[in-house]
């Protein structure tokens, strides 16, 4: 070793040396530092850099149970035996440690199993939680990206698309933004050969990859004057496109891609592992328009900015809000209450209801893992009775009490680390199984694997575990001495070890209460959501997508004429009931907002709604039930005077006393009112967990929408039919591809599906936390009348009634679970409040949930009470004195 080497070893050393208490250092520091340069030299000058490694296990290990034990110890001026490899006795607790587990194998594996379970349940959701929370997103400096979007308060929107107009005066004007990019999603018909394919494309300013820090492995970003209408369209292809259409040839470069019959060359190919945020396209092109060219008053894009160095996200949000101030100044008519919100990338895209989630659930399974913890705790203290005996020789033999407690926690974390090995096992199928659960929904840009933070944070939990079940056993086995041979091995256990058994009785109870309310209040939430009223028929219903290019159909009439072809063709199917068409269906989040004023009340402001618009058999073929007036009709036509359909909701807040089908909706200034002609019941629009929000249904007769859902009513199976469906849009025109296609019994499912993996886990959870708890129950109430054998016995010689032995048990018992419930109803109603953003329909303390718990864990608790002491009752009092 050089002298360099070596005078770093000795400062590392004397910084472990820390883990023991001051008076030991004082008194053994130098010589064991001594003995640790001639251990290290002599393993380095054996093995090298392995020997140097081996030599740092052994002194990390020693240094941390010999430090623990030296201070448990209270001072004991004792010292280890320098041995085996390392600076002690590693090897020789080790064996001592295998061979107490192998003598109880069925102690050893239940504790084993026990800790596993808590590691497990820890490293599947921490693997998850990471990817949301701490894992850094996969683009150049993530922390300065921020998503930015539109608010109008005075018109009750939020988080809404922004106006590429406005955001590029953002850009512009505001100093903490270094550059902003604006995007959108288009969907393409690509034609260029073999059958028609939907391409998803991603419409953006050519800057936007130079914000996010990527670029291109193949060929060239996006220029500045590819922007604009009449100039060649360029595109990049994604990896996944290129692969699937090209098989990775780098003959694509320079290829031409005919998107709704327009080309486009390919300049540029993203690398594999890239992602653009939350959309998933195929292509990257340019707008077709000059942001600063755009409409102001259209807000249909998303903008993601970097902010400048130096700044940060609130900075930047207070001067955007001035930025917006001015321009609503500047432009009245478009700006007028709009203004702009900023976040972080990270947080929008994890939005608020999954980082929630994330951190009850973290704390859920730390909650498994505490009672896993005490489960094993308690399962040493009733050990230690038993060992008190080997306790007592080991002290007559001259081992010192650190030396006991060194051993205990050697054992203690022997069966941690197999626990966290067996753990990590189920981790990995763990995490796996709440990855496939997760909505299809989820941003693409989140990756999932158990890596090496994952494994860290396992054994670092594992460490604490072992620690935290570990060290009060070990202190209170090692105070059994030479007396216990003196008293023939019948020392027993302490008032204070039974003592400290009822306390984690009641830690025991009180957390599994406050598993079990979160679980139950989760379980009714999901339950809610999934019986509510959707207002519709959700049944036998097949949804599929189409959008005609506007070549040919470039005008309203060409549009309506293919439209109204393909719903006849499709009606005339066998196995078809209904078929309608619709701009957004139900549940598919697409709802465009509109703002308008009440006829004859434009003083009261502006309003706001969700405007669907709808073909005239789309009530029919949804199920609308409708309440008053009629539906939209084939009367509707493009010619007569505007109508419209709206719901309860809107009835209510805008209406307040007046007749619906007297009131008119005015949508623009000097336009002839919008008469509304019916009403409907509430449907369930955009998503499970919302309120009803208020919506207006327009005849899409009225109305140009070249971009539909078809919705089709069927008699059995609607994905049956879905060829047939096709062939009918196909007989119509051929170029066009069915897409999104899906069931809305499976789209409700979906929807559920964030919220369903929560519930589901917090119950699995639940579970974990009854289970232990029960066992925890009987096994200290075991323990504790294992104990009282003699007492039991004599009470029962003396002409006790067995009932009365078992009554006794009951009532003693019965204190410690009713404490343990009382508290945990109390931390339950403290913590069940962070749980609001992720319950709906039910009360963060609903006395219902609350009582259940209540009632089941009463039940486990006292049969877990009732069979140990009725077996305690049924002790023969002629053996027990003889034992004693």
């Amino acid at each position: 070793m050089s002298p360099k080497a070596e005078a770093r070893a000795r400062r590392w050393y004397r910084v472990l040396l820390r883990a023991y208490p001051p008076p030991f250092r004082r008194r053994y520091g130098e010589e064991m530092e001594h003995c640790f340069i001639w251990l290290l030299r002599r393993d380095v000058a054996r093995a090298g850099a392995v020997g140097a490694l081996r030599c740092w296990l052994g002194t990390l290990w020693d240094c941390g149970l010999g430090g623990v034990a030296a201070r448990l110890g209270r001072g004991e001026e004792e010292r280890s035996i320098h041995g085996g490899w390392g600076m002690g006795m590693l090897g020789s607790d080790l064996r001592l440690a295998l061979r107490a587990l192998w003598r109880r194998p069925v102690f050893g594996a239940t504790a084993v199993l026990t800790i596993a379970l808590g590691i497990g349940a820890n490293a599947s959701v921490f693997t998850v939680v990471k990817s949301f929370l701490f894992a850094p997103l996969p683009y150049e400096r993530p922390d300065e990206l921020v998503i930015l979007w539109d608010e109008n308060p005075d018109l009750g929107w939020s988080d809404t698309d922004i106006s590429p107009a406005n955001a590029w005066d953002w850009r512009e004007r505001a100093r903490s933004v270094a550059d902003l990019a604006v995007h959108y999603e288009e969907r393409f018909t690509h034609t260029s050969e073999g059958q028609p394919e939907l391409v998803a494309g991603l419409r953006v300013t050519p800057n936007y990859l130079t914000v996010l820090g990527r670029a291109p492995a193949l060929g060239r970003d996006l220029r500045a004057a590819e922007v604009g209408e009449g100039i060649e369209g360029v595109a990049i292809l994604m990896d996944g496109f290129w692969e699937r259409r090209f098989g990775r040839a780098p003959e694509a470069l320079g290829s031409t891609l005919l998107l709704d019959g327009h080309p486009y060359t390919v300049v540029g190919i993203m690398p594999r592992d890239f992602v653009a945020l939350d959309a998933r396209p195929d292509v990257l092109v340019p707008h077709d328009l000059h942001p600063r060219d755009a409409d102001r008053s259209g807000h249909y894009a998303e903008a993601i900015a970097r902010l400048a160095p130096g700044a940060t996200v609130a900075g930047a949000q207070r001067e955007l809000a001035e930025v917006a101030r001015e321009l609503e100044v500047e432009h009245p008519d478009t700006n007028e209450g709009w203004t702009v919100k900023a976040v972080s990338a990270r947080e929008d895209l994890v939005g608020d209801i999954a980082h929630q989630a994330s951190l009850v659930l973290m704390v859920a399974v730390g909650f498994v893992l505490l009672m896993a913890c005490v489960n094993v705790a308690n399962l040493l203290l009733a050990r230690a009775g038993s060992r008190g005996r080997e306790m007592a020789v080991r002290s007559a033999l001259g081992a010192g009490r650190g030396q006991v407690i060194r051993q205990l926690l050697t054992e203690s974390f022997l069966m941690a680390g197999l626990g966290g090995v067996l753990g990590l096992g189920m981790g990995w199928y763990g995490y796996r199984g709440i990855v496939a659960a997760l909505p299809s929904t989820m941003p693409p840009v989140f990756e999932f694997g158990m890596d090496g933070p994952v494994v860290a944070y396992t054994v670092l939990l594992t460490a604490a575990a072992a620690i935290f079940f570990g060290t009060v056993p070990a202190v209170r086995t090692s105070r059994y001495g030479a007396e216990m041979l003196r008293d023939g091995g019948r020392s027993g256990r302490s008032a204070r070890a039974g003592r400290f058994g009822s306390t984690l009785v009641v830690v025991q109870t009180a957390v599994a209460v406050v598993l079990l309310v979160g679980g139950g209040l989760l379980m009714r939430s999901i339950a809610g959501m999934r019986s509510q009223d959707f207002g519709f028929d959700t049944g036998n219903l097949l949804i599929t997508r189409i959008s005609p290019p506007a070549d040919p159909y470039d005008d309203s009439e060409a549009l309506g004429a293919f439209w109204d072809a393909v719903e006849t063709r499709v009606r005339e199917l066998p196995g078809v009931t209904f078929a309608g068409t619709t701009q957004a269906h139900p549940l598919g989040g697409s709802n465009w907002g509109w703002s308008f004023t009440i006829a004859g009340r434009e003083g009261e402001g502006e309003r706001t709604a969700r405007v669907t618009y709808a073909s005239e058999d789309l009530f029919e073929t949804l199920g609308f039930r409708t309440t008053s007036g009629r539906p939209l009709s084939g009367a509707d036509g493009p010619e007569d005077p505007p109508v419209a359909v709206v719901n309860e909701t809107f009835v209510s807040r805008y209406l307040g006393g007046q007749d619906p089908l007297t009131a008119g909706i005015v949508a623009d200034e000097g336009e002839d009112p919008v008469r509304i002609v019916g009403v409907v019941h509430d449907v369930v629009e955009r998503s499970v967990e919302g309120r009803p929000e208020p919506a207006v249904y327009v005849s899409l007769a009225q109305r140009v929408v070249r971009s539909r859902s078809l919705l089709v009513r069927t008699v059995g199976e609607p994905s049956a039919i879905l060829p047939d469906v096709q062939r009918a849009v196909w007989s119509v025109d051929p170029t066009l591809p069915v897409y999104g296609v899906d069931t809305m019994d499976e789209l409700v499912r979906r929807r559920l599906g964030g919220f369903a993996v929560i519930g589901y886990l917090m119950g699995i959870f639940a579970l974990l936390s009854l289970l232990l708890g029960a066992v925890g129950i009987y096994g200290v109430t075991a323990y504790a009348a294992g104990q009282r054998t003699a007492e039991l016995g004599l009470r029962i010689a003396m002409g006790a009634d067995p009932s009365d032995v078992v009554r006794m048990m009951l009532f003693q018992g019965g204190r410690r679970a009713l404490l343990g419930l009382v508290a945990g109803l109390i931390l339950a109603g403290l913590l069940s409040g962070a749980m609001t953003r992720i319950l709906v329909g039910v009360s963060p303390r609903d006395p219902l949930t609350f009582a259940s718990v209540a009632l089941v864990l009463a039940a486990v608790s006292l049969l877990g009470l009732y069979l140990p002491a009725r077996r305690a009752a049924r002790v023969d009092p002629v053996r027990a004195l003889a034992a004693e």
